[in-house]
């Protein structure tokens, strides 16, 4: 016969497995409580919260609270090489801003982007 924590840990390996972008931590909750409503809800969180702890080679954080299955974690790093973008410098805003100041909220008469 299997744990109350055995069940939960195995449900939710069973739920990332069908969820190639992962599940967040609250609908994981939410989605293994309504399989085991007899199990407290709060086993269920004190069991979930480390799951990429508990079951490192099965389970990984792809962000901060999102959970998803190791089959899957190849596939993340080409879609950051798909989606690279040009990096966003501090100067890129300096003429939008100056335009705000004079046109946007009209405090200013001139405003003269600063350029290093």
């Amino acid at each position: 016969m299997k744990t109350k924590r055995e069940k939960i840990i195995e449900k939710a390996i069973e739920i990332l497995k069908s969820n190639p972008n992962g599940v967040r931590y609250s609908d994981l909750v939410r989605k293994i409580h309504g399989n085991f409503p007899e199990i407290p809800i709060n086993t269920i969180h004190g069991t979930v919260w480390n799951l990429d702890r508990r079951k490192p080679e099965e389970i990984y954080k792809a962000g901060r609270g999102l959970f998803r299955h190791v089959k899957f974690k190849e596939e993340n790093i080409s879609e950051k090489r798909e989606t690279h973008q040009k990096s966003i410098k501090e100067e890129d805003f300096y003429e939008a801003f100056a335009n705000w100041l004079v046109n946007g909220i009209k405090e200013y008469t001139k405003a003269i982007p600063f350029l290093k």
